[in-house]
């Protein structure tokens, strides 16, 4: 197995980590946005904790005020303009504005071979973005377009910072990042109240931070090292895909057949992706 075709299926399992999120946020929905995010923080530091290292202190804290300025704005986001159109522009940002950033910064590990890359892109991008805004509602004023165009951004910046902590000092930068980001959270549940929580809403929310800040950050990660953070971040438009499918799978919410091509065009779209960068790793090797 070549090392695109092992990181692509590393990044489609931390896409499909990834999307877990939304059918269990829909299982538990009206819970207080500051548990949201305490919880699940708190049990991803607790797994990363094996990994914590001394020398990565000082690129973890910053990395923990992005992700945790990250979350805040998907979260207040989420409140404004609804899950549906807040998870458009979280996509916007790891599939589209992650890349052009990596590519202007000259980050590039591996090069495509562009016409195929580029149609397999649009097809993947373009689906999944219809398939993920196609029963969205519009913003929530003012508040909510700032919302939409921090989220994108903070989230982009957060991802490419993270990245290059990790390939200069290794994966122990997600110990600190979690165990620092954690300490954020005392006030965020005195401005978001708790309120009374029932014993399978916390296990959900454990379920989340073992999959979402945990179990998807080491797939994506080790999917980097095989295939460069371009094409890694490119794949994570199969998260609305997979979301969708889990959707219908545990919450049992029909899937239009339009949805359905879209999400086989997007699929379509992720292998078209992966095959320009193996065709450009296999001429490598022959000459």
């Amino acid at each position: 197995m070549s090392k695109i075709t092992a990181g692509s299926l590393l990044a489609g399992a931390a896409a499909l980590v990834w999307a877990s999120y939304y059918p269990l946020l829909y299982m538990i929905q009206g819970i207080s946005p500051g548990l949201l995010f305490a919880l699940p923080t708190a049990i991803g530091a607790a797994c990363f904790i094996p990994y914590l290292k001394r020398n990565v202190i000082s690129t973890g804290a910053v990395a923990a005020v992005l992700f945790a300025a990250s979350q805040f704005s998907i979260i207040f986001s989420t409140e404004l303009n609804g899950v549906v159109l807040t998870s458009t522009f979280v996509l916007f940002g790891d599939a589209v504005l992650s890349p052009v950033l990596i590519y202007a910064l000259g980050r590039m590990q591996e090069r495509p071979a562009m016409n195929i890359f580029f149609p397999g892109a649009a097809f993947l991008i373009i689906s999944s973005f219809l398939l993920t805004y196609s029963s969205a509602s519009g913003p929530s004023g003012f508040p909510g377009i700032l919302a939409l165009v921090l989220t994108p951004l903070l989230v982009s910046v957060y991802f490419i910072y993270l990245n290059e902590g990790i390939r200069m000092k290794g994966t122990g930068v997600l110990s600190t990042t979690f165990l620092l980001a954690a300490l954020f959270s005392p006030p965020l549940l005195y401005i978001f109240p708790v309120g009374a929580v029932s014993l399978k809403t916390v296990a959900i929310m454990v379920i989340m931070g073992v999959t979402s800040m945990y179990a998807g950050y080491l797939l994506f990660f080790k999917a980097v090292k095989y295939t460069g953070f371009f094409l890694s971040s490119v794949l994570m438009s199969l998260i609305p895909v997979f979301a969708a499918l889990l959707q219908l799978i545990v919450n049992h919410r029909a899937t239009h057949s339009e949805s359905m091509l879209l999400v086989v065009a997007a699929c379509a779209g992720a292998v078209l992706c992966a095959f320009s960068f193996s065709r450009d790793e296999g001429m490598k090797n022959a000459a």
